[in-house]
């Protein structure tokens, strides 16, 4: 155990960047993606304003039915939403029992690695 903590990086920038390194080249776009939907949101963001906002196809919207969702498509979305959002972000966004997705250590978390 003493070798794994001596392992870890010596400060917070190096950490964050080896998380981000760690996050699947196929989906660091994505990553990226949710990263900066959370970064720009003007307060805490739900995870089903999060849902909708990471719809990746331009056209969901224009074409689906307007209506309310029912309990049941809410939890769903939520569900799955937490579920991209835990994957995407290799554990640098929290996503309280509350559903709200926030960046813990946001004034740490560096983008940079994020670009490639």
């Amino acid at each position: 155990m003493e070798e794994r903590l001596h392992a870890l990086p010596a400060d917070l920038d190096e950490l964050f960047t080896r998380i981000l390194e760690n996050i699947d080249p196929l989906y660091r776009e994505h990553s990226s993606h949710v990263f900066q939907l959370v970064r720009d949101g003007r307060s805490l963001l739900s995870l089903l304003c999060l849902y909708f906002a990471d719809e990746e196809d331009p056209e969901f919207y224009i074409n689906c039915e307007v209506r309310p969702l029912s309990d049941e498509e809410k939890h769903l979305r939520v569900e799955t939403m937490k579920r991209r959002v835990n994957n995407l972000s290799k554990g640098l966004l929290e996503v309280p029992s509350i559903a709200l997705v926030y960046i813990s250590l946001s004034n740490s978390v560096s983008f940079s690695a994020m670009k490639d």
